[in-house]
């Protein structure tokens, strides 16, 4: 089961999309793992696909239209065992190909729901099929591509993606309105797309057992029961998710975006963000909050403003969702739809010992207790010079040799309350080398 996404080269003023749509496994933080539906990009129209650039996933791969690009096609090879479309909310219905007729809505022709919308638009049909759709005057702003097919189904199983147009090389979004007409500048960027999974339902769906026309007491005919499992971030659930880091001062530009069925409230907190724009389109005045309502199916645009200078500003802040979606399938332990936002860069700390370099006595090598015996601005663990000639050599190991199995504290290079081997190991990385390197050293 498969659908392939890939901006290339297209004619003037069309970005080009290759979509695969496939079936694949997510391993949840509790080890449980999930099977899934998910969009995969790839270098060109092959079906079934034998050019894919970036595996499936969900979300689905970032669909960046340049600023210029006026038209936006994708071509959906579909793998899946069931047809799926593409459709983009917010944006005008797509058509038929390069220059094509306007697509229809696809409905169900037998069965139990006969009459009734199965599609939004023109499908990919099942194993192999293959559909074009082509968005004229594609507008600025912060979008999702979605199946528009089964969507109850389909978008839960992760057929998801996000995608954006702005001015990418000057960073700034959208082209301005009459109450922001230059647009938004913004120095960073980061991508929050929240999404669920209800165990139940990926468990019925991969193992062939969701039917809506099959019987109740046999399979899984709805998602009547809903009930999300897992909260995701990007695609994870806590604590796997990586954090958002934003190194320095400036305005950042937080794109939301929510294939969740249920809304969600993220929480900033203790930070303020300006709320521009929602589902593509800016607000004709704008507030700033510390939270904010985050739709089904929608997306929001808020500008947090960083200024590294301020008191309380760096360090680590934690974004989470007030409705109180933070456990994985019922752990006591956190996790669910939380992420960590790393503001402005810490002191640099290469060893990792939680000393600043610019006071560590070992800068490359960890010794958090900074423990320096001799007093030489050398701590013990990168300072085997004894002797205080500049280079750790045969003298030094004579003098090491001289205290074995004692307790000088000079020579004790681990600290351990006694010269060892250990220490014999430290000693011999350090052979031939100078002693730190240290900030405090001479």
């Amino acid at each position: 089961m498969t659908i392939a996404l890939s901006l290339m080269a297209g004619s003037a003023g069309a970005a080009v999309e290759n979509l695969v749509a496939k079936e694949f496994t997510k391993v949840m933080p509790d080890g449980v793992a999930i099977a899934m539906w998910g969009f995969a990009r790839a270098s060109d129209t092959s079906c079934p696909s034998t050019s894919i650039v970036e595996g499936p996933s969900a979300p689905g791969p970032f669909i960046i239209v340049p600023h210029f690009d006026d038209v936006l096609e994708i071509n959906l090879c579909n793998e899946l065992d069931e047809p799926v479309s593409v459709v983009i909310p917010g944006q005008a219905m797509p058509k038929n190909g390069v220059a094509g007729t306007l697509l229809s809505p696809v409905y169900h022709t037998a069965g139990k729901f006969a009459g009734r919308v199965r599609s939004f638009t023109q499908e990919a049909a099942a194993s192999g099929g293959t559909q074009s759709y082509t968005w004229d005057a594609y507008k600025h702003g912060t979008y999702m591509y979605e199946s528009g097919s089964h969507p109850q189904v389909q978008i839960q199983m992760g057929l998801y993606g996000g995608m954006k147009k702005d001015f990418g090389a000057w960073r700034l979004a959208y082209d301005g309105n009459a109450h922001q007409l230059g647009g938004f500048f913004y120095d960073h960027e980061a991508i929050l797309f929240y999404s669920e999974i209800d165990r139940a339902l990926h468990d019925a769906v991969g193992a062939g057992t969701y039917d809506p026309e099959g019987d109740p007491a046999l399979v899984m005919t709805s998602i009547a029961d809903y009930h999300a499992d897992y909260g995701l971030i990007n695609g994870q659930a806590f604590p796997a998710v990586a954090p958002i880091v934003i190194g320095t001062s400036g305005d950042t530009l937080l794109r939301f975006y929510s294939a969740s069925p249920d809304d969600r409230t993220p929480v900033m907190q203790g930070l303020y963000a300006k709320h521009i724009a929602q589902d593509g389109k800016l607000y004709p005045y704008f507030s700033e909050q510390y939270s904010l309502r985050l739709p089904a199916g929608s997306t929001r645009d808020v500008m947090l403003t960083v200024d590294c200078m301020q008191a309380g500003t760096p360090g680590r802040h934690v974004l989470y969702d007030a409705r109180m979606k933070l456990t994985n399938a019922g752990s006591a332990s956190a996790g669910g739809m939380r992420i960590n936002l790393q503001l402005c860069d810490p002191p640099a700390d290469a060893d990792l010992d939680g000393l600043p370099d610019d006071q560590d006595n070992c800068t490359n090598t960890s010794n958090s207790d900074q423990r320096d015996t001799d007093g030489d601005g050398y701590g013990n663990v990168c300072d085997a010079d004894f002797n205080n000639d500049g280079t750790v050599n045969f003298s030094d190991l004579g003098i090491m040799r001289d205290r074995f199995y004692d307790s000088d504290p000079d020579a004790d290079l681990d600290g351990s309350g006694i010269v060892n081997y250990g220490d014999l190991g430290i000693m011999r990385s350090q052979f031939f080398q100078t002693p730190g390197p240290s900030a405090l050293g001479d």
